[in-house]
């Protein structure tokens, strides 16, 4: 290296960072052999081949992937995904299949029987790139950190290989943490994106899929898993990140409940009553109990229900309805079916000779409502979204402390991810200290991503309970 510093050494501009994690790619990016170069070998290599394989007598067939290739958003990023994904995949690791020939890295994909046929007529740089190309896995790497117009530090999740690529985009558009399904090519210590997904994916969603898949590659491999061993199961990787491809694009909506364990669903019942029947329905409704009334709004009196959740993990009041009575109609609302219900029959008990239940609505509760105030439906209705902008100092103050106390009391939940103990009762022990810090990183990396986001929690109030360092 340039400066003599070595990769885990502080770096010498004095940022108190690792050099790898600091100036290394920015020295890398001034060698001869620079990324400029590099890149142009790369896409003279991608033309060679692919003129090749079309003019043998073994031109290429259709991906023999066990899944048609998906059908994306639109034009360019299905042009993006066959160029820079499938057809390097093709090009230097599909193997046609013969049971005869089991030889890793094989000499029958397209790029072995180029070099073998043409290598003489290549320049250096050009031969250098195949062969180092053919002899690299497309696997899963992390994103360790970024260095802005420069590139970012990558560690595979495989085989746990770091590696700084030179790449001003993903530089720009990368956060610490983000996976992607890559191959990684370099000459004499810099490298560069042979290959990329065109989708990245969120740990908090994937990466306890990709470490399964991980840890299942190197048991059938019997050995700590290295580059070449991770060559016989590229049909394998392909496939697997594919299943993500059409999971991201046609999700499923995750089961969400409240702290009684019912399924969310935006819920509001209406009633209406003699307006000279008012003042009976304001009066009974001050004498029930977990009932409190709070400011008038809008002319109309308001109400809310307050009381333990059934959730034990949970032992402080939330809010689980409220009411809104105006000149002659009453108004409940709840976030569960079985709420709606429960507040119902509270309200009938001592009001049923006055009210008369008019309609009860229910609509499906979607993620991204209490997250950024907008259903995945608003194009075509709003209502039932939830937008903290409208309520009241008050109101919001309360609302964003109950949110807090529910990510602090994670802290003392039984984790299926920690093997059913809690995060604090793991990281008593330094791995598993490590392990809990990775979650809060890929939970806090998920925040920042969300597009336009109303409530933004402060991590390091996990990290200290921890004493885990704050980031």
């Amino acid at each position: 290296m340039a400066s003599g510093t070595q990769r885990n050494e502080l770096c010498p501009c004095g940022s108190g960072k690792k050099y790898k994690k600091c100036c290394l790619l920015k020295e890398q990016t001034t060698r001869p052999l620079s990324r400029e170069v590099l890149g142009q070998a790369c896409r003279q290599a991608i033309s060679l081949l692919m003129e090749y394989a079309l003019s043998t007598a073994k031109p290429l067939e259709a991906p023999p992937l066990g899944r048609p290739i998906p059908e994306l958003p639109d034009e360019a990023t299905q042009d993006s995904f066959e160029h820079e994904l499938v057809t390097p995949w093709l090009l230097y690791h599909w193997v046609p299949p013969d049971p005869r020939d089991q030889t890793i890295p094989s000499e029958r994909t397209v790029a072995a029987r180029f070099l073998k046929q043409e290598a003489d007529g290549l320049d250096g740089i050009t031969r250098r790139f195949i062969e180092a190309a053919r002899l690299e896995p497309f696997s899963y790497w992390q994103v360790e950190s970024v260095s802005p117009g420069a590139g970012v530090l990558l560690k595979d999740l495989v085989t746990g290989e770091e590696r700084s690529v030179a790449d001003l985009s993903v530089s720009r558009s990368a956060s610490p943490w983000d996976i992607f399904f890559a191959q990684v090519v370099g000459i004499d210590g810099l490298y560069i994106f042979n290959g990329l997904g065109v989708y990245s994916l969120s740990p908090d969603r994937f990466r306890l899929r990709i470490d399964e898949f991980a840890t299942d590659i190197g048991r059938r491999v019997g050995k700590a898993a290295d580059r070449i061993s991770l060559l016989e199961h590229q049909t394998e990787f392909m496939n697997h990140y594919l299943h993500f491809v059409d999971e991201i694009l046609n999700p499923r909506m995750p089961e969400l409940v409240n702290m009684d364990g019912d399924k969310l669903v935006l819920a509001k019942s209406r009633f209406s009553f003699l307006p000279a029947q008012r003042e009976g329905v304001m009066e009974a409704l001050g004498k029930l109990r977990d009932v409190h009334e709070e400011d008038d709004k809008d002319g109309a009196a308001k109400f809310v229900w307050v009381a333990k959740p059934k959730s034990k993990a949970h032992q402080d009041e939330v809010v689980k309805g409220i009411i809104t009575v105006g000149p002659d109609w009453l108004e409940c609302e709840c976030n569960s079916e079985a709420r709606d219900r429960a507040l119902r029959r509270r309200l009938l008990r001592p009001l049923g000779a006055s009210l008369t239940h008019e309609n009860t609505n229910l609509k499906p509760f979607h993620p991204g409502m209490a997250a950024a105030g907008k259903s995945p439906e608003s194009d075509q209705e709003d209502s039932g979204k939830l937008d903290l902008s409208t309520l009241s100092p008050k109101d919001r103050t309360a609302l964003e402390a109950v949110l807090e106390q529910k990510y602090m009391a994670w802290l003392d939940t039984e984790v299926p991810m920690l093997g059913g103990k809690t995060p604090r009762q793991t990281a008593r022990t330094p791995q598993g200290k490590a392990r809990v810090a990775a979650m809060i990183n890929d939970w806090e990396n998920m925040q920042n991503r969300r597009p336009n986001p109303q409530f933004q929690f402060d991590f390091n109030k996990l990290r200290a309970e921890l004493q885990i360092a704050p980031e």
